[in-house]
């Protein structure tokens, strides 16, 4: 039945592909429904008469396609952005990036407001800064916008936001993990 499974997963894939490509969209939403819609919690707990079970278990094989899929992503990304062109622009990208943050500081009183404690707003606001660089980037090239003006600097801000995502990551691990006391 695991063969079975993993073919309804290449089938949806395929399907959400061609829905987004005939629709001029990027695949990425396509694919994240197609991912929720077959996973354990939405259709897994329906059953098919043909299928047994929609849902495609986490199987090694899966786990080792996602993430090659993660691979091949960022490898495809690290394509899209020239180092060079980058650093002429860091004046920009810097000031661009730094008011981002504003949007961390908004996570934060949001997370205080809604939990009045410190651990689950630094972690609110770390949901609410961040944004996918894979998501964006893939977007901007499948609707071809990669060539545009605007995407150097906002390749550049995603770069800052991943570089102050990474020592975020690491605050917030050992919080976490720590018991959370500030």
């Amino acid at each position: 039945m695991a063969l079975l499974d993993v073919g309804v997963m290449f089938a949806a894939i395929a399907v959400a592909g061609a829905l987004a490509d005939r629709l001029g969209q990027s695949v990425i939403p396509f694919y994240i429904l197609v991912g929720m819609g077959l996973g354990e919690y939405v259709l897994g707990r329906v059953s098919l008469p043909v299928v047994g079970t929609a849902a495609v278990p986490e199987t090694e094989f899966i786990a080792l396609g996602a993430e090659l899929g993660i691979v091949f992503l960022l490898f495809f990304l690290g394509l899209e952005f020239n180092l060079d062109r980058l650093l002429a622009r860091r004046s920009q990208i810097g000031t661009a990036g730094t008011i981002d943050l504003a949007n961390f500081g908004v996570g934060l009183v949001f997370g205080w407001l809604v939990f009045g404690a410190f651990l689950p707003a630094f972690l609110i606001a770390g949901i609410v800064y961040i944004s996918s660089s894979a998501v964006i980037t893939k977007s901007l090239i499948d609707l071809g916008w990669i060539a545009n003006d605007e995407a150097e600097p906002l390749l550049g801000t995603l770069v800052y936001e991943d570089l102050f995502i990474a020592v975020y990551l690491s605050v917030a691990s050992a919080l976490v993990l720590g018991d959370g006391d500030v």
